[in-house]
């Protein structure tokens, strides 16, 4: 019974398994990107076990009743949305906000605005805001989709329309705005018993969110005054340029051969402690009074609701923080810590490179300061410590680092740093931004960080079908590998200086895993395994995304990273450690215009990307062609048709089963002059005596023995082997088969395993190409199999 059982699962499995594997490789030919995420994720997700999960409580007890769960997640999200009043806040600060708010609030509700300057919302700008929204999202609480609203066409936009100007004029919020369904996500790697370690994600209006859109298009001042060292939720800005900030700081206190100070802050829960009154006493001076006031209603008696396990709460007052899911609320936190790295700068308290201060530079709420003085770094951690006192947040504890590099040995005995009334918790590195930032050795520490996360990805897209042997087709696999991997193997490895050794390391990983899914084995010519599927090395790899990151630099209106590349370039122009030095030898080697024509002559984003990919994918099929046609091995190769992005018929050709994939891992060792023969194993063991065929003991055992004259094989060749002469009669001609293919051993062997050159040569169509690929693989799979059985059975007499 046992066994039928666990037969019966194996089977389940592999029908699972085969249809997964039909999936993508239809999913290749008919791209649908959202159902391929989707497919891919719901494949790697584990089993979900919400409905047993113990949840605790404040006194620490287990609680397993879901509906007991839902009130305990919804009591602690409640006190989150409540203001807390701790001892270290300033209160003398709040009473002056109190004070400047009631003083706004009364200027901007007793005056009167003339109805022609409240702003009002035209059908063109609803259509403009609709359009923003993102589909393929949740259902509000009203059962409404962004969908409903784009496929309404231009019906709607007049009432729409006028509920939003009926809001600018009477400066109320509907309550449907203003709630919400919140839903705990655990964050991974976290207790999953505690309510702490779950982020609420809340769902809202989406008519509330195309009213924010189209309100944010009237705030022309919103975050017109932010500082330049922002690089969160900005147009054209990137949390990478905020890390790159960083990695020149460091290279700059080491060519000045200084100690550097690092410290990187964290606010706890920064989104939902912001304190309303502050919030608005800042936007006052960013935003016209009728849209103040809409935003103040907007931030009065908002609500929500937890759902847990089909479970809802009851609905519960949100008294702080920015709205979640709101479409403004990204850009109210930048006005809310606007003013802290204003005020560092003003005071010209961190590291300048050159005359450009890039002491504090920030990315939303995650916070670097850098100075290469001891006394300045206590003075910039006094000022951020005194922000959040201020602003009624907190710094968190354990995500907050100092990180100091030792260049110079002082006589004096260094004094505690702190944050606050505490010392500020020390290491030898911190992560910030996704990166390892590091006293020492960082580059090594983050590849060796990143190769283990990408290795952890693979390992977890197994079930999707990347493993090797009985896996996907490569080419499917490799799309995956792209989509899944890569951005985890290389994320901000392009701002980092790397070594050799360093590249190499990531290379290895990288070629592995491709020859892992064409099943080729270690000894293969390495620019055959990427060419076979079209593959690039992981310099290039890392090459575009330089080139991407420069590209984004020179488009950005962002002084302080254009003024830092002018600088970098003229001092630092043959220091490798520097990005924009590095960068500048990338254009140069793809014949690429320099950085300063580029600035002059930027194309679109299109046109860049079109360009770089051309020029990269041009250089390296030149370079791997070349290298393969040095190799033996690959003599029945057509090496001058391969080219990167493209995929070898050998691969292109297999239809979505998996037996298929197996008889083409055959070909492609055969292709790669991998495939172990007798001649090949006595070229290993250097053996000076001749061995012939163990099948039929004729003569040495030759790839032209095996696949076209061994008597043993002649069964199975006899089955297969006319089907494909007969293609290439009603290709070529009888005369042509007569003339050209007859008696010509090596010209058939060419057939069989790369019918690219003869296809070329002959003008046979993509048709007769794909047949004559699919009757070669069935043979050379065949052939294979009847020799290994019969090498058995020789074995066992």
């Amino acid at each position: 019974m046992k066994n039928c059982k666990r037969e019966a699962r194996k089977q389940v499995r592999q029908e699972e398994h085969l249809d997964s594997q039909r999936f993508y490789n239809n999913m290749m030919n008919n791209p649908d990107s959202k159902t391929f995420h989707r497919l891919i994720r719901k494949n790697r997700a584990q089993s979900d076990n919400s409905a047993t999960l113990m949840i605790k409580d404040t006194n620490g007890d287990d609680i397993v009743e879901q509906e007991k769960q839902t009130e305990i997640f919804a009591e602690f999200y409640e006190t989150l949305a409540t203001p807390a009043t701790e001892e270290h806040f300033d209160s003398e600060y709040m009473e002056e906000c109190e004070f400047r708010y009631n003083l706004i609030n009364s200027i901007v509700h007793q005056s009167t605005i003339n109805r022609n300057d409240i702003t009002q919302f035209t059908e063109e700008e609803i259509k403009k805001a609709i359009n923003e929204l993102n589909t393929g999202k949740t259902e509000d609480g009203y059962s409404l989709t962004a969908e409903h609203f784009k496929y309404a066409g231009n019906t709607i936009l007049p009432d729409i329309a006028n509920l939003f100007n009926n809001i600018m004029l009477t400066g109320t919020i509907p309550d449907i705005f203003k709630t919400g369904i919140l839903t705990p996500v655990h964050k991974k790697k976290k207790d999953p018993t505690l309510t702490t370690n779950y982020r609420g994600i809340t769902v809202t209006s989406v008519l509330g969110k195309i009213f924010e859109y189209a309100l944010l298009e009237k705030m022309p001042d919103l975050n017109a005054n932010q500082t330049e060292l922002q690089f969160g939720f900005t147009t054209g800005l990137s949390p990478i340029m905020a890390a790159l900030i960083v990695s020149e700081g460091i290279l700059h206190a080491k060519q000045q051969n200084k100690n550097l100070f690092l410290a990187t802050l964290d606010s706890q829960k920064a989104f939902d402690v912001v304190h309303h009154m502050i919030l608005l006493e800042k936007l006052y001076y960013e935003v016209p009074a009728d849209v103040w006031k809409v935003i103040q209603n907007l931030y009065s008696n908002m609500s929500t609701e937890v759902k847990w396990n089909n479970h809802i709460s009851k609905k519960f007052p949100i008294k702080q923080g920015v709205r979640q899911g709101g479409v403004l609320s990204t850009h109210f936190y930048k006005s809310y810590i606007n003013e802290l790295p204003i005020e560092l700068e003003k005071r010209a308290l961190g590291l300048s490179i050159g005359l450009e201060y890039c002491g504090s530079p920030l990315c939303a709420d995650d916070i670097v300061l850098m100075s290469t003085d001891e006394t300045e770094i206590q003075a910039m951690l006094d000022i951020a410590y005194k922000y959040s006192c201020e602003h009624r947040y907190n710094i968190h504890p354990q995500k907050s680092t100092l990180i100091k590099t030792e260049r110079t040995k002082s006589k004096y005995q260094p004094e505690i740093i702190k944050l606050g009334n505490e010392a500020i918790q020390t290491d030898n590195q911190a992560t910030h931004l996704g990166i390892i930032r590091a006293s020492k050795n960082e580059s090594r520490i983050n590849i060796q960080e990143h190769i283990s996360i990408a290795r952890k990805t693979l390992y977890s897209l197994i079930p999707v079908g990347l493993n090797g042997k009985r896996g996907l087709n490569p080419k499917t696999a490799y799309k995956i590998y792209q989509a899944y991997v890569l951005p985890r193997l290389l994320y901000g490895l392009e701002i980092l200086p790397l070594n050799l050794t360093q590249i190499g390391e990531l290379r290895q990983f990288h070629i592995k895993t491709i020859r892992c899914f064409q099943s080729l084995p270690i000894r293969t010519s390495t620019a055959a395994v990427y060419m076979l599927i079209g593959a690039l090395p992981i310099e290039a790899e890392l090459h575009k995304r330089q080139l991407s990151l420069l590209y984004s630099i020179l488009a950005s209106e962002n002084t302080k990273l254009r003024n830092l590349m002018e600088r970098q370039l003229i001092v630092n122009s043959e220091n490798p450690e520097s990005f924009f030095p590095r960068v500048q030898e990338i254009l140069q080697y793809y014949n690429l215009a320099p950085i300063h024509d580029l600035k002059d002559r930027l194309p679109t984003k299109l046109q860049w990307k079109k360009q770089i990919n051309i020029a990269i994918a041009d250089k390296w099929t030149s370079k791997l062609q070349t290298d393969m046609k040095e190799k033996s091995t690959l003599k029945f190769c057509n090496t001058t048709e391969l080219k990167i992005h493209q995929t070898h018929p050998v691969w292109n050709s297999i239809p979505s089963v998996t037996y298929e994939v197996k008889k083409a891992q055959i070909k492609a060792r055969l292709l790669t002059g991998t495939y172990l023969l007798e001649c090949d194993m006595q070229k290993f063991k250097r053996e000076q005596e001749i061995v012939h065929c163990t099948l039929c003991q004729l003569e040495i055992e030759t790839l032209e023995h095996f696949l076209l004259k061994c008597p043993a094989l002649h069964d199975k060749r006899k089955n297969i082997f006319p089907d494909l002469k007969e293609i290439i009669i009603q290709s070529a001609g009888d005369n042509k088969w007569n003339d050209t293919f007859k008696g010509n051993q090596s010209l058939i062997i060419q057939i069989i395993i790369d019918c690219t050159t003869v296809a070329k040569e002959m003008n046979f169509s993509p048709e007769t190409t794909v047949q004559i690929e699919n009757i070669s693989r069935e043979l050379c799979y065949g052939l294979h199999t009847n020799r290994i059985l019969l090498q058995k059975k020789i074995k066992t007499v």
